[in-house]
């Protein structure tokens, strides 16, 4: 997912796909809009971590562009953020996760 290994300590990355095989077939390409200059994957600079209650603060987005879903047709998501420190493998918590359900008509 990441190409650019000389940054890759800098950022929290984002990254989604469908949680079930069919859900994989039918989410289709994704861009990702964000602080890291690639569309293949979401990243969030280290410099906004910890959030130290700072005003003026302003929270850090990634966009994820769903650019060719299946219409009519649910779609489970699944995102997940990767750094050394995060665990996102615990699905039980949920930890370092989220997901959503897609349902696009014409």
């Amino acid at each position: 997912v990441i190409k650019d290994t000389n940054s890759t300590d800098k950022y929290v990355f984002v990254h989604c796909d469908g949680e079930g095989s069919a859900d994989k077939d039918n989410i289709g390409p994704i861009d990702y809009y964000s602080t890291y200059k690639s569309k293949e994957v979401g990243g969030i600079n280290f410099k906004y971590f910890p959030f130290r209650n700072q005003p003026g603060y302003l929270s850090p987005l990634v966009f994820a562009h769903f650019k060719n879903l299946t219409i009519n047709t649910l779609i489970n998501v699944e995102c997940k953020a990767y750094a050394a420190n995060i665990d996102n493998k615990d699905r039980l918590n949920r930890r370092g996760m989220v997901k959503f359900q897609l349902f696009v008509t014409k």
